[in-house]
């Protein structure tokens, strides 16, 4: 439980705790090695006593999917301790490195970290992969992040897939997160490649899936006996940066305690740090994922070992599912209804998973949220999942008319069908609902079809300023409602307008940058397919569109001509 003055409601459950009234038997394949910490159950919910772990009460993960409902439960530690070899997949580096040094500090039973360069760990190679499967330690535990899940079965083989057991764990961010991650879908058809009973999708926020292979996945709810109340104070302002800005000033006056700011916009984060004086900003830590390490500049930070190395710490989506923070903080989420993909958006899943980022048994010290709006037309959701799947299908069907075109082989024809399709296959636009499988079939993008549900869903949650508060209340938590509201000729406005400018500006001339470092690259290697993937693999979010459009369109207009339009595409 990790909120401040958090306190218990009892809900009605029938408490059944002797071990003689119950067969001892196993729950989707884990065994429960103690009845006493279990409140009740049913076939499909497990209500555990209040702060149990997993671990007390199971030998090993169940498989299926599993809604824990609750954060800091101990889902990974379970299943690295578990008696089998186990594939732990997580959606970020950050993730599954500090799960890994946290477990190799405990456990005899090393874990191997696969995944890109972090602090405290190598990139894993294919034969340092091979060598740790070849050693003679009893139990594999592997944590990778969803991008490296291909090297890890490379290394396994498909017929040895039987001896190890697949966790993804943290599964939700599948969902919000794979409109610009592909490997996410991707891992989830690795998934079905596992037997059922060797295999579970993990979260603490799952929600329904689209995906027509997971309607009949085995289901189990794990929950607490009693339900967590939260005590938050909900800000709306019109100006969201300002009002975060006075909050951690105030905070920062008046006490020595740690500050954490969840806000998924880099360019807001910078814009805030901007407004403080030399001495605090000395104090701010930026922590965000690798690629935006660049914008992030001197403020870059990663966690040490669950401790907090500065004050002050902004953190993005990266780190808002499965990081330890081993110390009590005030946190301040920051949710706003102004940039055009939306991204910026927090999900109710997004601030339980934020607030579950501090394990300290007391709980946050302060938890705000800051929120803005903006009208949207209502949506119906049902009506427009039914549309979007619809066009996926239509979308579909045309792919496959032209890939099984009788004139796709003809040697005239076949390299504009394999361009067309390929074209098609490494799209990453915002409402690409049809994606190249691991197969190498296309197929629905069914997590895709989440996401956009999900942006629908945010749209309408964040166009009334009394929406957040009603569905944060349908929690049981006590929200204290106030709004924040500023003149646009307040002088800390125009300071906040001036620095969202100057950020912009910056950022403009970096991307510029970037981008003809990129070319640079291109010319170098003849545009070759080699470059462009690893490129558009490591690609920012500013210059993902202009790699993507140059991939698609540089063999059939002149190369300089099109670099020069398509720069002055992106300056608009």
């Amino acid at each position: 439980f990790s909120c401040s003055n958090a306190m218990l409601q009892p809900e009605l459950f029938n408490p059944v705790n002797a071990d003689h009234l119950w067969p001892k038997r196993k729950v989707n394949g884990a065994l429960i090695k103690d009845y006493s910490l279990i409140h009740s159950r049913n076939d499909k919910s497990i209500i555990l006593k209040n702060f149990v772990k997993l671990g007390q009460v199971f030998d090993r993960m169940p498989y299926g999917i599993i809604d824990k409902k609750v954060t800091g439960i101990g889902a990974t530690t379970l299943e690295l301790n578990a008696p089998r070899h186990s594939i732990i997949v997580v959606p970020t580096k950050s993730l599954a490195a500090s799960k890994c040094t946290s477990h190799n500090l405990k456990s005899d039973n090393k874990a191997l970290y696969v995944g890109s360069k972090i602090a405290g760990h190598k990139e894993a190679t294919p034969k340092r992969i091979s060598e740790y499967l070849q050693s003679k330690q009893q139990y594999k535990k592997i944590l990778v992040v969803a991008d490296s899940l291909p090297k890890v079965l490379n290394a396994i083989g498909k017929d040895n897939y039987d001896e190890y057991f697949l966790m993804i764990d943290e599964a939700d961010a599948l969902q919000s997160d794979s409109l610009y991650r592909p490997a996410l879908e991707n891992a989830l058809d690795y998934y079905f490649e596992f037997t059922p009973k060797n295999r579970c999708l993990v979260s603490a926020t799952i929600r329904e899936f689209s995906h027509p292979k997971l309607k009949g996945e085995s289901y189990l709810s794990i929950s607490y006996e009693t339900s967590l109340i939260r005590d938050i104070k909900l800000i709306h302002s019109n100006y969201g940066n300002l009002k975060t800005f006075y909050e951690i000033k105030r905070i920062y006056r008046q006490t020595e305690d740690n500050i954490i700011i969840a806000c998924n916009s880099l360019r807001d984060i910078q814009a805030i740090i901007s407004l403080f004086d030399n001495t605090v900003k000395a104090d701010c830590q930026i922590f965000c994922s690798e690629k935006s390490k660049d914008n992030a500049g001197k403020y870059y930070a990663e966690l040490e070992n669950g401790k907090l190395q500065k004050r002050i710490t902004f953190m993005t989506c990266a780190y808002f599912v499965g990081i330890d923070i081993d110390e009590r903080f005030h946190l301040i989420s920051v949710s706003q209804n102004k940039h055009a993909l939306g991204y910026s958006m927090l999900s109710i899943e997004h601030l339980i998973q934020i607030a579950g980022r501090c394990r300290d048994s007391k709980g946050l010290l302060s938890d705000t949220i800051i929120f803005s709006t903006k009208e949207y037309e209502k949506v119906d959701l049902k009506q427009f999942a039914a549309k979007q799947l619809k066009r996926a299908n239509w979308i579909l069907n045309i792919y496959n008319l032209i890939k099984n075109d009788e004139n796709a082989d003809d040697p005239d024809i076949k390299p504009d069908c394999e361009r067309f399709l390929q074209t098609i296959e490494e799209k990453r636009e915002k409402e690409s609902l049809v994606r190249k499988n691991i197969y190498g079939e296309f197929e629905i993008a069914w997590l895709n079809l989440d996401a956009l549900k999900e942006q629908e869903y945010l749209k309408e949650l964040y166009s009334d300023k009394y929406a957040l508060k009603k569905q944060l209340e349908l929690k049981g938590w006590n929200i204290n409602f106030r709004s924040a509201y500023f003149r646009k000729e307040h002088k800390d406005v125009i300071r906040l307008k001036e620095a969202e400018k100057e950020v912009k500006g910056e950022r403009k001339i970096k991307e510029t940058e970037n981008i003809d470092g990129i070319v640079a690259i291109l010319k170098v290697s003849n545009f070759s397919e080699d470059i462009f993937r690893t490129l558009k693999r490591n690609a920012t979010r500013e210059t993902e569109e202009f790699i993507t459009r140059l991939h698609e369109l540089h063999e059939y207009i002149d190369n300089d001509y099109l670099i020069d339009e398509l720069k002055k595409t992106s300056d608009k």
